[in-house]
C-alpha cells in the first residue's frame, strides 16, 4: 500500500510539472520550459540531456530496463521528450532526442504492451522531423 501511495504522489508531482511546462510553452517561455524539463529528467528519471544525446540505441535500452519504470512513469518520460522537441525544429539535439523518443515508444509498446492512437500519431510526427 505504501509503495502505491508513493508512486501516486510521484506521478502527481510529474503531472504538475507537465502542467507548468505547458503553461511556460504557451507563454512563450521556451528557455524556462527547457530548464523545467531538464530538472524533471534529473530529479525523476536520473537522466540528463547530455546522456540522452550520447546514448546509443543499446545503451538507452539498457538504461530503460535497468530503471524498471512503471508504464505510467515511462509514458510520462515520453511526454517530456515530446515536449522538448515539440517545436519540431530540425536541430541536432532535437534529432537525437527524437531518435530516443521513437525507441521509447517502441519500448512502451513491447515492454508494457501499451499502444494508443496518440503514440501512433506522435511517431509519425517524430519520423517527419527525423526525415527533414
Amino acid at each position: 500500500m505504501l509503495r502505491k501511495e508513493i508512486m501516486t504522489a510521484e506521478m502527481q508531482k510529474m503531472a504538475q510539472a507537465m502542467a507548468r511546462l505547458f503553461g511556460l510553452k504557451i507563454d512563450g517561455l521556451v528557455l524556462e520550459a527547457d530548464e523545467l524539463i531538464a530538472e524533471t529528467l534529473i530529479e525523476n528519471f536520473n537522466l540528463t540531456f547530455e546522456q540522452l544525446e550520447n546514448f546509443t540505441a543499446a545503451e538507452f535500452e539498457e538504461y530503460l530496463k535497468k530503471q524498471n519504470f512503471s508504464k505510467e512513469k515511462t509514458a510520462l518520460l515520453s511526454q517530456f521528450f515530446y515536449a522538448k522537441i515539440d517545436s519540431f525544429k530540425s536541430t541536432n539535439q532535437n534529432k537525437d532526442i527524437a531518435e530516443r523518443l521513437l525507441q521509447l515508444y517502441d519500448f512502451i509498446e513491447t515492454e508494457h504492451n501499451t499502444s494508443s492512437f496518440e503514440i501512433l500519431n506522435r511517431k509519425v510526427k517524430v519520423k517527419q522531423l527525423l526525415s527533414s
